[in-house]
């Protein structure tokens, strides 16, 4: 969620003293919170909390395995779990949604039909992908999905047009972005791994064999003919890729060294500990990294300021939780149940 990274800003949360309406289903038309008078449905952060359970579904899975407990019970601080403080961010998302909307519609912004043409696509997407078991517990749908990512492009553009209208110095950003730490190398290969998934090498004489077959494609390489398209239809074993890296990764990573080296069209071969390479440089000066990171950090000082600008509205904000939203445990609550029950037998 880009406008929860944008929007980090803290606010104080109120807990509500109303009744208690229960934790289960999706109670989708039940309050979740309230922003300055404005109520924030379950419908809506039900995809709230969807996204961020999502996002934080890597970490959980590797906690599980590395230390065997779940991401959701650790804790920062050493007593606020994970699933409490995502519980926080959560609101303030939401809250920062319905502050910057509301401000949007009072001022005439509107979406525009390609705007809503491209949220019913993204709508369509999301929806696709959910269970049967995951739409029952959640209670997402179209409808609720097409009013909730509406309201964020709203806040979006809200807040770009605000941002737009700050004094920012582009030229001194740039100018304090080093090209040399961002210089990026474009580069495509032909690869094969000698171990498999369970830590397996392969044995020695089927790896020369599979090396022997890389540096038969060396002399095409050499003459820019296509990779990929050296490779027979039914290989399996060496793989095409491509990707790219900076002058920051150069000292991390061998191969990435060794392929800095390339003149742009020229070829080598690399190997490593499990795997071997054909590495062929592409565009050994590219400015897509250093550009990025120049836009990264407009967009940092272009949010410093709005944070100082809408300082008094976060102080002022008046957000109350519902009882109900206060008991959700953050987590499992949009989890896959087949995923969970088949990834508990392993």
């Amino acid at each position: 969620m880009k406008m929860r990274r944008i929007l980090a800003i803290c606010l104080a949360v109120v807990l509500c003293l109303g009744a208690l309406t229960g934790c289960g289903g999706n109670n989708a038309s039940t309050r979740a919170f309230t922003v300055n008078g404005t109520n924030v449905m379950m419908d809506e952060a039900m995809y709230y909390i969807y996204a961020e359970e999502q996002a934080y579904s890597v970490y959980d899975q590797l906690y599980q395995m590395m230390y065997g407990f779940s991401f959701w019970d650790s804790t920062q601080d050493g007593t606020t779990s994970m699933a409490q403080t995502v519980k926080h961010e959560i609101v303030t998302m939401g809250a920062w949604y319905t502050i910057l909307s509301e401000e949007a519609k009072a001022k005439g912004f509107t979406l525009s039909e390609e705007d809503t043409a491209q949220i019913a696509e993204d709508v369509q997407s999301i929806y696709d992908e959910l269970s049967d078991a995951q739409k029952k517990n959640t209670g997402l749908t179209v409808d609720s999905l097409v009013k909730t990512l509406s309201k964020i492009k709203l806040a979006g553009e809200y807040y770009v047009d605000v941002v737009s209208n700050y004094d920012v110095d582009r030229e001194a950003i740039r100018a304090g972005v080093d090209y040399k730490t961002y210089r990026q190398y474009d580069i495509e290969m032909l690869e094969v791994t000698f171990s498999s998934s369970d830590g397996t090498m392969m044995d020695e004489p089927d790896q020369k064999l599979l090396i022997k077959k890389i540096d038969s494609y060396v002399a095409d390489a050499e003459l820019g003919k296509d990779l990929a398209g050296l490779l027979d239809e039914d290989e399996e074993q060496i793989k095409y890729n491509s990707l790219s890296f900076t002058a920051n990764d150069l000292t991390s990573n061998e191969l990435y060294a060794v392929a800095s080296e390339l003149e742009n069209g020229k070829v080598t071969t690399y190997q490593s500990s499990v795997s071997y390479y054909l590495i062929r440089m592409v565009d050994n000066d590219s400015h897509e990294a250093y550009e990025k990171e120049i836009q990264t950090e407009i967009k940092a000082a272009e949010n410093e300021k709005f944070v100082e600008a809408y300082s008094s509205v976060a102080d002022n904000a008046k957000i109350t939780v519902s009882r109900y939203f206060d008991k959700l445990v953050i987590g499992k609550i949009t989890a896959d149940e087949t995923t969970t029950a088949d990834s508990s037998k392993e």
